[in-house]
């Protein structure tokens, strides 16, 4: 199942699904607000904005170019530290850039950004970035997805206990979208919570 633009699916996701035309078309799914805790293990990836304090703290740092590197590598220490339980990868407020797919790939991982509802847009005049999380699909894109969470084992049906939360996904910088679409979702179970995903395709 793919999440874009204009196409939505979510399992036992919380709180309602909005669909704006504010000159640019785009979907969130609303939450509650509220984190759960996935596994033991938790690691920060600042975005190359981030404030000083937060990049100091994290564990990885982004630097604006492929930053998908930084956090397919937290997903895969979490992975690995949470073992069986999972994890959490928490994405710090400000920008980050996707040169390639961010992948979750194992059980009861979270990916989790500091909110979505403000305004998408890239270097957009018309839609200033006031906070929250977006991850800009880059020029170079290639991928299919910007973010795909499936299992990599083709005998495994499906992903169980993922959940996606507080972040946007924007294709601005992308040319004619680069046949780029938002989420790849084959996850029982799992939760998308306060994510939005603008320009990019069907």
């Amino acid at each position: 199942m793919r999440i874009s633009d204009k196409e939505i699916w979510t399992e036992r996701a919380h709180g309602k699904i909005i669909f704006e035309t504010n000159g640019v078309d785009r979907f969130v799914i609303a939450g509650d607000g509220n984190i759960t805790p996935f596994g033991e293990a938790s690691f920060l990836v600042a975005a190359t904005d981030a404030p000083s304090a937060v990049r100091n703290s994290a564990d990885y740092r982004c630097d604006g170019v492929n930053d998908e590197v930084e956090i397919n590598a937290a997903i895969q220490a979490v992975q690995t530290t949470g073992l069986t339980q999972g994890g959490k990868v928490v994405l710090s407020e400000g920008n980050f850039y996707l040169g390639a797919k961010v992948v979750v790939d194992k059980f009861n991982v979270a990916l989790v950004g500091a909110g979505a509802f403000y305004a998408l847009g890239g270097t957009d005049p018309g839609f200033p970035q006031t906070g929250g999380t977006i991850l800009h699909v880059d020029d170079t894109f290639t991928d299919t997805y910007a973010i795909e969470c499936k299992p990599t084992n083709p005998s495994v049906r499906s992903l169980v206990g993922c959940r996606l939360e507080g972040f946007a996904v924007d294709g601005y910088d992308t040319p004619s979208f680069a046949n780029t679409s938002g989420i790849y979702w084959q996850v029982f179970r799992g939760t998308i919570e306060n994510v939005g995903v603008s320009r990019l395709q069907d």
